[in-house]
């Protein structure tokens, strides 16, 4: 596979507690990921709008920006950003919000080292395959556009639409031209 999924990754690791931080980029840097850090929500988001990630790893209790927030700030912004939440203080009731905002995963601490790396690597697996599937639908439609832009084209492209969201069989007719 190409790049993105391989450990040349940069992931953002988000926790205001110093130790937490540094046992997570240990881990991460280890394994050859390149490493950012922000000690707040506001720091986190200044981040990825300035050097771009392919991952964030975020604490739910945050000073100036709660977690939460910049959840839903990063899958707004960035739909295809992963971001897997890593908290102490989670419920079952914030890992189904995060889940339902966008969170790829929801770690608790102490984070288990293993755990957390398998998690990162298949966040960043299914990020590069959603990459590469948007990637070839776009080179697809490159290829097999249609061109046009009579009324009648326009009421073919509606049909098309209408047709393609369902399972149904089409059977197209008509003159060439």
């Amino acid at each position: 596979m190409d790049t993105k999924a391989s450990t040349d990754a940069r992931i953002l690791v988000v926790d205001d507690d110093p130790h937490v931080r540094a046992g997570l980029c240990d881990v991460l840097e280890h394994t050859g990921y390149t490493v950012l850090e922000a000690e707040d929500g506001k720091t986190a988001l200044d981040r990825i709008t300035a050097d771009p990630v392919d991952l964030v790893l975020l604490d739910l209790q945050l000073p100036r920006v709660g977690g939460m927030e910049v959840l839903r700030e990063v899958t707004a912004e960035h739909p295809s950003l992963p971001v897997v939440i890593v908290s102490g203080k989670g419920t079952i009731q914030a890992a189904v919000e995060a889940t339902k905002l966008g969170a790829y995963d929801f770690l608790e601490k102490p984070v288990d080292a293993q755990r957390a790396l398998l998690t990162v690597r298949n966040a960043l697996e299914k990020a590069q395959l959603q990459r590469q599937r948007d990637r070839l639908l776009d080179e697809a439609k490159a290829r097999y556009r249609m061109i046009g832009s009579s009324d009648p084209v326009q009421r073919v492209y509606t049909l098309i639409d209408k047709a393609a969201a369902t399972s149904s069989k089409v059977l197209i007719t008509g003159e060439n031209g």
